[in-house]
């Protein structure tokens, strides 16, 4: 479990947990167990959007602002911070991604400067990595997708339907009286 700074500081406002509408699964692998069963196994993030909104809030629309540069390995995100107290800079950076190479890296790289550098999402690292609670192999509207891969025995290249799971209590945003 995470402990929250507290939300009256910049800090505790950038780390505060994200409602559930704003966090995103997305399935790590999957394919068949022993038996012939699909799975999911899934990890929690949040969009770059959703950081993008998180730093609106905090500092204002221009009281931020990133630079994206590529590197041999990837993109490197510069996010700088203006406040009262100054001006913050931190840098991070991420490969480029497999669809739309530019563009992934570029959120990547955002949301990992955020998450390293000023603790944005940094909560959900501590979630247990846990599978999708129901899976199917046959179309249900509303669910994620995966697809196995060419190498599972039981179901090679299979889309796999799945629910996300629920967030637990202490990843949620505390509820206003």
């Amino acid at each position: 479990m995470y402990l929250f700074p507290d939300e009256s500081t910049i800090e505790g406002q950038l780390q505060a947990p994200f409602p559930e509408s704003e966090i995103e699964w997305r399935a790590q692998r999957c394919g068949s167990t022993q038996a012939g069963n699909p799975y999911v196994f899934v990890l929690a993030y949040v969009s770059a959007r959703a950081v993008q909104r998180r730093l609106d809030d905090v500092f204002g629309w221009n009281g931020w602002h990133v630079e994206y540069r590529q590197e041999r390995s990837g993109i490197i995100c510069r996010l700088k911070t203006f406040n009262e107290h100054g001006e913050v800079v931190k840098e991070d950076g991420s490969p480029e991604t497999d669809i739309e190479a530019f563009k992934g890296g570029i959120s990547g790289a955002l949301k990992r400067v955020a998450a390293s550098g000023y603790g944005i999402g940094r909560y959900l690292y501590y979630l247990e990595a846990t599978f999708a609670p129901e899976v199917s192999t046959s179309f249900v509207k509303g669910w994620e997708r995966a697809r196995t891969p060419k190498t599972d025995r039981k179901m090679p290249d299979t889309e796999i339907f799945w629910l996300p799971p629920t967030l637990p209590k202490w990843a949620l945003p505390k509820e206003k009286k």
